[in-house]
């Protein structure tokens, strides 16, 4: 697998104001990247500026090898992309809006536009008035739509919003699908970290314009201190025993921030202290949690 995306120190103003300050990334194929941070943070802006839809100021944004700036048409030729909402004819059927795309490239046959249908599980409704679609069914069509060409880039912005819980649960599992099936590399950006959680490979961090963590999902959520969760029989005087890397939830149950190495010692001070343990479990930080914790302050809406 090689970088299908580089992101290169892209920098972009308009105006006296900055919006994008040395912003660097990569993606291979098969990996799906949560580009991340609050609404105002850049993540459009740099999505517009890797689609050519805005000019980069400085850096480079060279996708399957091409240079966006030089050779356009080499960079965007395997992209596919929804910024914002899909544009779809409302008054037409499914099937009718993706032959109309259809019918901008060379070749490409109804099979191969119903195994598209197929792939994003729209099958049963392909023939009914895009009107007739729900929120979701109709940014599954928007998919369908950037996938006419053959992609093996992917690249959605914000496309769960306003999405129901079902309708999420649909998208993230259609790219999951996409990015092992089809080995696609793939940036979904997103302001909602908890949506993300459990199903992008990596993560990206963007905040005021500036990238402040980009790795894998596994690393990024990674802390000094694991926690972990305690139930026991009364917490009754453990915070006073155990100290700050403690915080008492309720009566029986209680969080503790320490290192792999030293639960024992305390687990056997809970013990001494002449409490029950009836259950300790390693509970991984989620995306969010992890965000706070690298981006100093909530201010993921």
């Amino acid at each position: 697998m090689g970088k299908i995306i580089e992101v290169k120190k892209i920098n972009k103003s308009f105006g006296n104001k900055q919006i994008l300050h040395n912003v660097s990334f990569s993606i291979d194929s098969g990996e799906i990247l949560g580009f991340i941070g609050p609404n105002g943070a850049g993540k459009t802006t740099t999505i517009k500026l890797m689609l050519g839809l805005q000019s980069i100021d400085s850096g480079d944004v060279i996708i399957n090898g091409c240079d966006i700036k030089t050779d356009f048409e080499g960079a965007i030729k395997r992209v596919g992309a929804i910024v914002e909402s899909p544009d779809l004819y409302m008054y037409l059927s499914g099937r009718q809006n993706l032959q109309l795309i259809a019918n901008l490239y060379k070749g490409i046959t109804k099979e191969e536009i119903n195994k598209i249908v197929k792939l994003v599980g729209l099958q049963k409704r392909i023939d009914d008035k895009v009107s007739k679609y729900s929120l979701g069914m109709r940014q599954r069509l928007g998919i369908a739509a950037a996938l006419i060409h053959k992609p093996n880039v992917l690249i959605l912005d914000e496309p769960t919003n306003g999405l129901d819980p079902e309708g999420i649960k649909e998208i993230r599992d259609l790219l999951i699908k996409l990015a092992k099936e089809e080995d696609m590399a793939i940036l979904i950006s997103s302001h909602n970290l908890a949506e993300l959680d459990n199903f992008v490979t990596n993560v990206c961090i963007i905040k005021n314009g500036k990238i402040l963590s980009s790795s894998e999902v596994k690393e990024f959520k990674k802390l000094k201190n694991t926690t972990y969760k305690l139930e026991v029989d009364s917490t009754e005087g453990l915070a006073e025993v155990l100290g700050n890397v403690c915080k008492i939830i309720d009566k029986d149950s209680l969080e503790l921030q320490v290192e792999k190495e030293e639960i024992t010692e305390y687990l056997e001070k809970i013990i001494k202290n002449g409490k029950k343990i009836y259950q300790v479990v390693n509970e991984e930080l989620s995306l969010e949690d992890a965000f706070l914790n690298k981006a100093g302050g909530n201010e993921i809406d």
